[in-house]
């Protein structure tokens, strides 16, 4: 079969399919040319139906899935830097004239994580276990001036923040064997305190 031939019934397959099966005819006209319609001519005596052969049809190929691009990775945010401070008591107050017992507060920000602890010390020396109270209750402490500071602890006890210094002045009592003497603490011109011995008679130590 001429490759022409083949190539026009293949096109007449479809056209046949694509109107929904209807007949095709082959007629020549007065020139001698061949005609192919649907429907025979009506003065045409040489009108003939032609056979189409099925169309070859397949699936078309399934879709390529292609990988997703990997995501981008962000970079892990930073550690929010620390802060810590004391806020009582206040730098260079004086501790009432008592047992030496007071309290140490602090405020952290942001607050602490699960890993971090807080460590109180007084003179360079820790106050304690760290902890994550904010909260710190001192007993007995020597009479004299201290120096506190607050570290924040990572996982590995390692130090990521410190606080400003606050300089407490704790006043006690001192007594001497004999007539009972009192040490009494008091303030110069300069605001500076000291501690002024007096004696009291005929007094118990209880």
């Amino acid at each position: 079969m001429p490759r022409q031939l083949l190539a026009l019934l293949v096109l007449l397959g479809a056209a046949h399919v694509a109107m929904g099966q209807s007949q095709v005819y082959r007629t020549i006209d007065e020139n001698g040319n061949v005609v192919y319609t649907d429907k025979p001519a009506a003065n045409s005596s040489s009108a003939q139906e032609v056979a189409i052969p099925p169309v070859n049809s397949a699936a078309p190929p399934p879709d390529i899935l292609r990988p997703a691009p990997p995501a981008s990775r962000e970079p892990a945010a930073t550690s929010a830097a620390v802060s810590v401070s004391i806020t009582s008591p206040a730098n260079d107050e004086a501790i009432p004239v008592g047992p030496g017992n007071f309290d140490v507060v602090a405020a952290v920000e942001p607050a602490l994580k699960s890993s971090q602890r807080l460590q109180l010390l007084m003179d360079g020396e820790a106050q304690g276990e760290p902890q994550t109270s904010t909260l710190w209750q001192l007993i007995n402490v020597f009479n004299g001036t201290h120096t506190l500071t607050i570290n924040v602890l990572d996982a590995d006890n390692q130090v990521i923040a410190t606080s400003e210094p606050v300089i407490v002045h704790v006043l006690r009592n001192t007594v001497r064997p004999g007539n009972l003497r009192v040490w009494q603490a008091g303030q110069d011109a300069d605001g500076n305190w000291s501690l002024n011995p007096g004696s009291v008679r005929n007094r118990t130590i209880r």
